[in-house]
């Protein structure tokens, strides 16, 4: 192999090799968002933005439709802490915990919507 056709393979090698962390990177926050979708969103519509929305109720100064809402919190501080899932005041309401207990006049939701909740404010 010439030195030129040496030289520029180890160059594309070494620009495949600097993308690929980006895509794993675009395709996590792809996964992410897709189990936002799939998994928080439709329990936040149903179970929660009646009573917690930026855009009329936003009872315990509570809105829970937009990121900075959740990380903001309310009246009880931030309603999600993206270091500390178990200390997040979202999941000790939807746990039942500490006087919490959300969905206020429903019952108290699955554990997997739970573990789901989790897994969500884990990965940040």
């Amino acid at each position: 192999m010439r030195r030129i056709d040496l030289i520029q393979s180890t160059t594309l090698l070494v620009l495949v090799f600097s993308f690929i962390p980006a895509l794993s990177h675009a395709q996590s926050d792809l996964q992410k968002q897709d189990f936002f979708e799939a998994k928080i969103r439709p329990v936040l519509i149903e179970h929660c933005y009646q009573c917690h929305n930026s855009h009329g109720t936003k009872e315990g100064d509570l809105a829970v439709d937009f990121k900075q809402g959740l990380l903001t919190g309310g009246f009880n501080g931030p309603a999600i802490e993206l270091n500390n899932a178990a200390g997040s005041t979202l999941l000790q309401a939807l746990r039942h915990e500490n006087d919490l207990r959300m969905p206020k006049d429903g019952p108290k939701l699955s554990k997997q919507v739970i573990i789901d909740f989790q897994k969500w404010i884990e990965d940040g």
